[in-house]
This record gives C-alpha cells, structure tokens and sequence, in this order.
C-alpha cells in the first residue's frame, strides 16, 4: 500500500488507469453496450485525470497529522503537513456540498452548473493555507510559552489540529530531557 503513494506508484499507476479506462471503453463500444450519448474517451485527458488524482492524493495525505512515506520503498522517511486533522469534517462538508449544488443546478439547466463546485475547491485552499498558518502561529506561541514556563528552549513543537474545531490544537514538545507534557 504505502508503494503506491512513492515516485513507483505515481509513475505507473495513472498510465495503467488511462489504459483501463481506455480498455472498457472500446470493450463496451466492441459490445455495443457504450451508451450513445457518452462523449468519446480519449486517453491523454484519462491520463492527465489520472496524474492529477495521483498526485493530489499523496498532497492531502501530507496534510493531515498522520503523515506519509512519500519517498517508499527508496526511504521510510515520514512527512508531515500537520495542517488538518486526518478526517476534517469541514473539508467532507464544503466539498460534498459543492458538489451537491452542481449536480442540482446542472440538473435544472443553469448557466454555470460548475459555480459551487468551483467556490468548494477555493474554500477548501484557503482552508487549508489557514490552517497551515494557525497551526505555525500556535506553535511560535506555544514555544514562547514553554519558555516562560521554565522548561528552556524547546528542540521541538508540534501543533496538532483536533477533530471538528479548527480552534483547539494539541500541543507536544521536546526539551532537552525529552517530552515533559503535552
């Protein structure tokens, strides 16, 4: 599992997808099962989908606080973002409604059916650079903190966001005896 998220995964896996994709598609057309009102698949648009999906993947992995092993099998390094939670609720919720909105305008012939799911993907950005920068905020503060309260000059702060309130943020740090708290 954790090669597909490395440089092997993200070379190989979005070309065998296009294929895929590419494969029903003439299957079905060979079978006469395509549905006639299907715009016609053409391989270099699959493959860029699929480079897009394959790399955005390993990138929200890399947000969140769990983290990812980007560089496997090469290195077992592990990289963290620590910008949201694993599963942030507001993400699911802005994208999801996004996406409900675009489906119902398009179903009622609006003239830009893909507004809402447009202001989504831009809520969801600057979400993310917000929290990027609430969580570097709250670490600069958390480590003049553990300075006034006697513990030295931390090697180490982590700001860990919580589920469900982007506001409230774990704290762990290290000093020079180890973890004294969190």
């Amino acid at each position: 599992m954790l090669l597909w998220h490395g440089p092997l995964g993200l070379l190989i896996l979005p070309p065998l997808l296009a294929l895929a994709v590419v494969g029903f598609d003439r299957w079905q057309t060979k079978r006469e099962r395509r549905p006639p009102s299907r715009r016609p698949v053409r391989f270099w648009w699959v493959l860029a989908l699929a480079y897009i999906g394959a790399l955005s993947h390993p990138l929200l992995d890399w947000l969140n606080v769990y983290g990812i092993r980007l560089l496997m099998p090469f290195s077992e390094r592990w990289f963290y973002g620590d910008t949201l939670f694993i599963i942030d609720p507001w993400l699911w919720l802005s994208l999801s409604l996004g996406i409900w909105l675009t489906i119902r305008r398009e179903r009622r012939g609006s003239v830009n059916p893909g507004l809402p799911a447009t202001l989504a993907l831009l809520t969801f950005a600057a979400y993310c650079g917000a929290m990027m920068g609430a969580g570097r905020s709250v670490e600069a503060f958390a480590r003049d903190a553990i300075i006034a309260d006697g513990h030295g000059h931390p090697q180490r702060v982590l700001a860990s966001p919580t589920a469900v309130n982007p506001f409230r943020w774990d704290i762990v740090f290290e000093v020079e005896d180890g973890y004294p708290g969190s």
